[in-house]
């Protein structure tokens, strides 16, 4: 390792003793909202250079030689990425500066009528569970779209107000070395933040993942604040013999990782190997990470209209198309009861939402050849067990990249579960990418308590049957009772249940308090241990349960792009200054678009390129 580098890595670790903000909260405040004043300037989402290669690499761009090339498709995904960090980073930050907020008025003493709970806070009750007596805190309503959530607490730890869950570390010394995500532009930020304010607690070097090198601008944009008290640095990733280097270096005191799970078993034992101070007992804790899962979308059993059917199979949809199946959240395999009447309807309106949604470009490394061994091995089972969907294709030039790219749905028959035709190769593994399996449960004898309660809950707890702890999601008619669903809720050992929604609004409730990870008590640690969020240090937090529309509702997205201007607007309002500053930019923002279409159609001009929203 380089000299400057390691001389880096000591400069931060000083100040993980030195610094003020080390055990100051009003410092960490001042830091929050230099962040959000920041992130609210408006100069760094125009830089063109990072989100052309962020669309090259997704394969929206079929050419970075001129702005003129950009397509419809390209200009949404551009604005939608860039909505996503704004609001992504502003809602992070504000959660952080309510909690900080909150912890200075408890540590002046105030009177408890001058103290304002915030609202997560505020609201908590107990849910009886097999296990015992949990704490739920919640619901919060988030702004729209963001459904409600909950976040429930550990009914397997006694004394939940004195004990830390699994993961925690000690807040005093030492670096955290964050290794970037690979799938995600936005995994890295939150992480990067999470290990600076939330656990833990230490300044972070950031290894930027080799896919996404670009970021290195923008990340010394949004950081600089922190980058200025000494408590974030960033290096660009120089192959595997250099990230071994950073795990042996003695002032790294914590990895945090979002990646496979081999690449985390390498980490562990890198670390073990390479020093002395490390244990196979404390290398456990020192190393924090979010996995994958092969993501189980559950019918419960019970009559559901057409619609909440036909609304069920556009979620199904989205959440296994949407950036080629390459998130650890994307649906994977969808359980059904084997006695429900309604199945076969199910599965000819899940195929048709399949066709009808575009299929994003498939380009993540390793998914071709990883999804072809599962497709290749059902169909030497029977030519009835794969069936590959084709749709419309989302962008239909790659710039002479790999067919791999135009890669449709296989839609993948396991069978029913416990008989001779039952193969689970498709759900043992994360696919990360267009592989979407279906599978039946025997409920001959089974009401839809304990069909739910035993049946599915010791299924898909059972982690040599279906891999990871992430997230799952929960479907269910309107007709069916609360008390139910709320047993089921508590049986699920998943570190995000959504009802009627994708796990992807999991994901977005740690920014406004609630937790992303895998289970604490999945017994196989495939999704990771720890997690991200928990900004209002809520202990011994199990799990987020996230609450969508009922099914009669159709879904926010259905698999249509967004236009851009209506992610344009929602950056703009969402970084304004004040509702006056949002009201004014919005409106300028549809007169220079309106102006700006006119004309195109006079000179034939290109239409606005990805960069300045305006």
């Amino acid at each position: 390792m380089a000299e400057s580098v390691e001389s880096r890595i000591k400069a931060l670790a000083l100040n993980s003793q030195d610094n003020v903000f080390s055990s100051s909260n009003v410092a960490r405040l001042n830091l929050v909202e230099e962040i959000i004043s920041g992130a609210k300037a408006n100069n760094w989402p125009s830089s063109r250079d990072w989100m052309r290669d962020e669309l090259a690499l997704t394969g929206f761009l079929p050419s970075l030689s001129s702005e003129s090339d950009y397509s419809t498709a390209a200009r949404n995904n551009a604005s939608t990425n860039r909505s996503t960090y704004s609001v992504s980073l502003i809602s992070y930050m504000q959660t952080l500066k309510e909690s900080l907020q909150y912890q200075i008025s408890i540590e002046q003493n105030l009177n408890d009528d001058k103290i304002t709970k915030p609202p997560l806070l505020a609201n908590v009750r107990e849910e009886e569970t097999p296990n015992g007596k949990v704490a739920v805190y919640g619901p919060v309503k988030p702004p729209y779209p963001d459904p409600a959530f909950e976040v429930w607490c550990d009914p397997e730890t006694k004394n939940n107000n004195h004990q830390e869950r699994k993961g925690a570390s000690k807040t005093d010394g030492g670096v955290a070395l964050v290794l970037g995500a690979g799938n995600t532009s936005i995994c890295s930020m939150i992480d990067v933040l999470n290990c600076i304010f939330i656990h833990p607690r230490k300044p972070v070097l950031l290894k930027h993942h080799p896919l996404r090198p670009y970021l290195f601008e923008i990340y010394g944009i949004l950081f600089k604040p922190l980058m200025k008290c000494g408590y974030f640095d960033q290096i660009l990733d120089q192959g595997i013999p250099h990230t071994e280097t950073l795990l042996a270096h003695e002032d790294v005191a914590h990895v945090h990782f979002t990646g496979a799970l081999s690449t985390e078993t390498a980490i562990k034992s890198s670390l073990v190997k390479l020093r002395k101070d490390v244990t196979d007992t404390s290398v456990q804790t020192m190393v924090t990470s979010e996995l994958g899962c092969a993501s189980p979308w559950i019918f419960s059993r019970g009559r559901y209209s057409d619609v909440e059917l036909q609304n069920a199979a556009k979620w199904i949809a989205v959440a296994k198309k949407t950036a080629g199946g390459a998130y650890c959240m994307s649906a994977q395999v969808v359980i059904i009861p084997k006695g429900w009447e309604q199945k076969e309807q199910l599965k000819q309106y899940v195929r048709d939402e399949l066709k009808r949604v575009p299929t994003d470009p498939c380009y993540y490394p390793g998914t071709y050849n990883r999804c072809t061994k599962i497709i290749k091995h059902y169909q030497n089972l029977g030519d009835d067990r794969v069936k590959i969907i084709d749709a419309p294709l989302r962008v239909s030039d790659f710039n002479g990249k790999e067919k791999t790219q135009d890669m449709h749905i296989a839609l993948i028959d396991c069978g029913t579960y416990g008989t001779d035709d039952y193969d689970g190769l498709a759900i043992i593994q994360e696919a990360f990418g267009p592989i979407l399996a279906l599978m039946e449960l025997n409920d001959d004898d089974d009401n839809d308590e304990s069909y739910l309660l035993k049946t599915v809950s010791s299924f898909v707890n059972n982690k040599k049957e279906i891999c990871g702890s992430l997230s799952c999601t929960l479907l269910s008619p309107e007709s069916q009772e609360k008390s139910i669903l709320t047993k089921a809720v508590a049986a699920l050992k998943y570190g995000s249940v959504c009802i009627n929604c994708w796990a992807l609004f999991g994901y977005s409730t740690m920014s406004k308090g609630g937790v992303w990870g895998g289970h604490p008590h999945d017994g196989a640690g495939q999704s990771g241990t720890g997690y991200v969020g928990n900004a209002f240090f809520i202990s011994n937090v199990e799990k987020t349960v996230v609450y969508g529309p009922p099914l009669t509702k159709a879904p926010i997205f259905d698999g249509t792009a967004i236009p851009a201007i209506v992610m344009d607007a929602l950056h703009l309002a969402t970084a304004a200054k004040s509702p006056v500053y949002a009201f004014v930019n919005v409106t300028i923002l549809l007169t220079i678009r309106f102006i700006s279409s006119i004309l195109s159609r006079v000179w034939k001009a290109t239409t606005q390129p990805y960069g300045s929203p305006f």
